[in-house]
């Protein structure tokens, strides 16, 4: 199997700690037009379409905040969130059966767990750790403690790998920030992001 993927250095890495059989030959950044038998576009959220590929092989693109409504019918999303790609559980969600089967077919081939998942924006895990670190804003806000005391208690308290602040650290408050903008715009107020997050996301802008 050729594999085209576009992304940088760091979904280089997220993607070397996946287990690949060697049978599977991966081609970083190749020219748009390249034939392969599926294509990885990490960076499509962010810079847009890539890819020209002369089939309709499947394009697996990073889209946290927008459905597959918009996109072609051979398109699967996926998660690129830094610790989101690596984890043992791959989020998807498609347009239709058809490229389903297909995409399951190529993540059998890699020996990936997955899980369809609605296809919404935000998927589940993201939407769920992003309402997590918003409430622990409105908490920072309400002076309930500090960052450092709301990681520790959320981490011995609900055995989470991290406290809301420490994921919030290492996915990128903006990216936070920007699903909960999208989501309180789609599904109402209780997506509305805490105060204290928009300005810390204001003052990193500046």
């Amino acid at each position: 199997m050729l594999i085209a993927a576009r992304g940088n250095e760091t979904h280089k890495i997220a993607w070397q700690k996946k287990t690949v059989p060697v049978t599977v030959e991966v081609i970083w950044n190749p020219d748009p037009t390249i034939s392969a038998d599926v294509y990885f576009d990490f960076l499509w959220e962010a810079d847009g379409a890539y890819f020209q590929p002369p089939n309709q092989a499947p394009v697996f693109v990073h889209a946290v905040l927008e459905t597959t409504a918009t996109m072609p019918a051979n398109f699967i999303r996926f998660c690129a969130w830094p610790g989101f790609f690596e984890r043992s559980l791959l989020e998807i969600a498609v347009k239709n059966d058809a490229i389903y089967n297909e995409g399951k077919l190529i993540l059998e081939a890699l020996s990936w767990d997955f899980q369809l998942v609605p296809d919404q924006i935000g998927f589940v895990s993201p939407r769920v750790i992003s309402m997590i670190i918003n409430e622990a804003y409105y908490a920072l806000g309400e002076e309930v403690s500090s960052k450092e005391e709301i990681d520790t208690a959320m981490q011995l308290g609900t055995n989470y790998p991290k406290g809301p602040f420490a994921w919030a650290a290492e996915i990128g408050l903006l990216q936070i920030y920007q699903l909960l903008q999208h989501l309180w715009k789609a599904e109402g107020e209780r997506y509305a992001p805490a105060q204290m997050l928009v300005d810390e996301v204001k003052s990193l802008a500046a």
